[in-house]
């Protein structure tokens, strides 16, 4: 029987094994009861219930870093947008088997390639606007060429036609410049300084026919000197 000692006096257990009797009063009555009843009487704990804590959950709990996702989210941290590194194939499910060998043998429904380069490309003559690439120089033939008379006219980019120019308005045109029309001119400057050229001589048309009809004067002007 153990000595009559106060708890602070009393040694520390040197082990547990569960068997160990505690003192407990049970509806006034003194009883007793081992430490492993005591023990069971402490369920894990669950995501719903508190508990104890199981070995298996304190091991993983010490793997985690200190702050390991203080900074972002579970939903930032799941984005395979901001995953980095790089993760083998084989482990990633669902992958087609191409995409790990790279082999054209592999690919499902594969296209039929020529045997023959003069194959490739290769169209019916009743084809219209189909043309043919020629694979020594990757061009189309001159010959394959469709005309613009095959190619539909659109609303904004037209064709550049004779009668089109003839109607086309002089706006923006100026005449304050009476100078000579140079090469380098566009057509509405051009067309600018011959009118300019032309309003200039007009008061002087004037005075020459005033001069004409007077048979009073002289029809010729003295020479200088």
């Amino acid at each position: 029987m153990a000595d009559d000692k106060q708890l602070g006096a009393l040694p520390a257990a040197e082990s547990i094994t569960g068997d160990e009797l505690m003192y407990l009063v049970q509806e006034g009555v003194d009883r007793k009861l081992t430490l492993a009843q005591l023990r069971s009487l402490f369920a894990l704990a669950t995501t719903l219930i508190d508990g104890l804590m199981s070995k298996e959950d304190k091991a993983k709990l010490n793997g985690v870093a200190t702050g390991a996702t203080a900074n972002a989210t579970d939903a930032y941290l799941l984005d395979r947008g901001h995953h980095t590194g790089t993760q083998d194939a084989g482990t990633i499910a669902g992958l087609a088997l191409v995409a790990t060998s790279g082999a054209y043998g592999d690919l499902i429904d594969p296209p039929t390639i020529p045997s023959a380069a003069a194959d490739v490309g290769a169209v019916d003559a009743d084809d219209v606007g189909v043309t043919v690439c020629d694979l020594s120089g990757g061009k189309v033939p001159s010959s394959r060429m469709p005309s613009t008379d095959a190619v539909s006219e659109g609303s904004t980019n037209q064709y550049f036609t004779g009668a089109r120019v003839r109607a086309v308005a002089l706006t923006g045109l100026s005449t304050s410049t009476a100078t000579a029309v140079a090469a380098t001119d566009t057509v509405l400057t051009g067309f600018g300084k011959l009118q300019g050229q032309i309003s200039a001589l007009s008061p002087l048309a004037g005075r020459v026919t005033g001069l004409m009809s007077d048979r009073s004067r002289p029809t010729s002007l003295p020479s200088p000197g």
